[in-house]
């Protein structure tokens, strides 16, 4: 299932399309008037999608669809957001992150269905509930195989800064610094992707030159114990 602005497979168009393996056919999930740019399955199998409320503005608009094709979450993700990122905990809610298309917003508060939050957890209830406590701009989430929450943040405004905390853990209330980095001369310091690798170690890319003191160009390994350069 991918989407799109709008997206085309086969002789089908759409904003949000999935392939339909057993009638070898793709199939219409969703369209969204203005285009959607992220997809996401949460832990009771149903898909999530990140929809833009209009052709200028920069909110979105989080929708639920059941297995069925019925829509019955719709949550507006509001503050000049760009695109959101989605994890499942253990416990089966849904944790979005918000990033932010400018440092400061213009004074405007990210939000989701109008609560001030830039990441906030779904458990199924009609309230989201806000995780407090981040730095930088959200970009990436992660959950380890231990159960931990990690989320990436970049500083996504285009102003350098040399260091950041750009790695942050849940610990439950709130989220604790996990490690450092330091970006390249003149330039902005972002995280653009995590992954669990099948070591058990985490894989992060980004636009950086070290992480924790230890040189790595744009990839490092964390191995449980320290960062691990990977290529350059």
């Amino acid at each position: 299932i991918f989407a799109g602005t709008p997206t085309y497979a086969g002789n089908v168009t759409g904003n949000v399309i999935a392939w339909e393996p057993v009638a070898n056919t793709w199939r219409v999930v969703l369209q969204a008037p203005f285009g959607a740019d992220a997809v996401h399955v949460s832990a009771d199998n149903r898909l999530w999608v990140s929809e833009f409320s209009s052709a200028t503005s920069h909110m979105r608009v989080l929708r639920r669809i059941s297995p069925d094709g019925t829509i019955d979450v719709n949550a507006t993700a509001s503050g000049n957001v760009g695109p959101l990122s989605f994890a499942n905990l253990p416990d089966g809610s849904l944790v979005v992150a918000l990033s932010r298309r400018q440092a400061t917003n213009g004074g405007v508060v990210a939000a989701i269905a109008g609560r001030a939050m830039t990441v906030g957890r779904f458990t199924g209830g009609p309230v989201w509930e806000p995780m407090p406590g981040s730095t930088g701009e959200a970009s990436a989430l992660l959950v380890r195989p231990n159960g931990d929450l990690i989320l990436a943040a970049s500083n996504m405004s285009g102003a350098a800064l040399t260091t950041l905390n750009p790695l942050s853990r849940w610990d439950g209330t709130t989220w604790v610094p996990f490690a450092t980095a330091t970006a390249p001369p003149l330039l902005p310091l972002r995280i653009f992707r995590l992954r669990n690798l099948p070591d058990g170690s985490m894989l992060m890319s980004g636009n950086f030159i070290a992480v924790d003191g230890i040189a790595c160009q744009g990839a490092a390994r964390w191995d449980g114990q320290q960062w691990v350069p990977v290529g350059n």
